[in-house]
């Protein structure tokens, strides 16, 4: 790397205007990337104009820099009106990178318009979601299956993918969203049980190895949290849209909200859920530099993503759907 260049780098910290850099190609962008990083030591926020390019990018980046602390944020791959909900491994992938952002331990995050713009679970309530269990601690299994249905985990009778969970009798098997094989929690039998193992087993054979796990971390595995708070200030909040939902509507969803049951298309209303929608930024640490790669590019990807929310949203009007407001979505 030339001499003029890491001029021009060492000029970021103290920069108040934008910085602009031309006449990048192919990886030489990583590479410049992966010196600034080195440079200032602080947390990269990229923006691409599309999911392919952003997965491009990050995989130069990984050539260079190794994957540890990169991740890629992507954004749903339905609009916010759709009456389907977001793939379970595009959710998992988000709620990954909120993570690790959280615990400081992104280098560089990758991500585009769509996903800057879109609204989040807001921090304080994804922190607070997160369980955390020991291996020998009290523990009560009622509680964890009652928090793993609240953050979006999937009953089932065998554990299979990510998201799943099974109880039979003292032995719960749940599968973490980051984690590539699930876990066995074997108790005592007890009422307040002592958690005996943490295993890691076998999705196609079922059995546990002789690994064994001094703690898990269960993150949500949804971006919308069906735990008391929530629900109520779900309900409460349906008053406010009166004008907006007709009657059948309105008691339609109240039902769906009283047993607490999910259905495709409910992150349409993720808003009713939590007092005030997040973005992004709230997640993003202190200190951190923003990139923009392709700034007409970006600019429009996220303009044209604004008219299609718009048309997305008219379209759920005259269908007399449940439309939430725009400000509010």
């Amino acid at each position: 790397m030339n001499f003029s260049l890491f001029s021009v780098l060492n000029e970021i910290p103290v920069s108040s205007p934008p910085l602009h850099l031309e006449g990048l190609k192919g990886s030489s962008k990583a590479l410049v990337l992966k010196e600034t990083h080195r440079m200032l030591g602080k947390t990269l926020i990229v923006v691409c104009d599309s999911y392919e390019n952003g997965e491009m990018l990050l995989k130069d980046l990984g050539f260079y820099m190794g994957m540890e602390g990169l991740y890629f944020f992507p954004p749903w791959d339905v609009m916010p009106y759709d009456l389907f909900s977001p793939h379970r491994s595009l959710v998992s992938q988000r709620l990954q990178c909120l993570h690790h952002l959280q615990k400081e331990k992104c280098r560089v995050l990758v991500t585009t318009p769509h996903g800057l713009m879109q609204r989040l679970i807001p921090k304080a309530h994804f922190k607070k979601n997160i369980l955390r269990i020991k291996k020998g601690e009290q523990v009560n299994p009622e509680k964890v299956r009652n928090q793993l249905q609240e953050t979006g985990y999937l009953g089932v009778d065998m554990v299979e993918d990510q998201g799943d969970f099974s109880f039979h009798g003292p032995t719960l098997d749940v599968f973490p969203i980051q984690s590539e094989k699930p876990v066995r929690l074997e108790f005592s039998g007890q009422s307040e049980e002592e958690l005996l193992h943490l295993k890691p087993f076998d999705v196609q054979s079922q059995r546990s190895g002789t690994t064994e796990l001094e703690e898990l971390t269960l993150l949500p595995c949804s971006e919308i949290i069906f735990n008391e708070e929530t629900l109520s200030q779900a309900q409460r909040k349906l008053h406010q849209f009166r004008g907006e939902f007709k009657g059948p509507m309105l008691r339609h969803l109240g039902k769906k909200l009283h047993s607490a049951e999910r259905f495709p298309g409910l992150e349409a209303l993720c808003p009713l859920f939590y007092p005030q929608m997040e973005t992004l930024f709230d997640y993003f640490p202190e200190p951190r530099v923003l990139v923009v790669d392709e700034d007409k590019r970006v600019r429009g990807r996220a303009k044209h993503f604004h008219q299609e929310i718009f048309m997305e949203y008219e379209h759920s009007v005259q269908q007399k759907r449940m439309t939430l407001p725009m400000e509010e979505s």
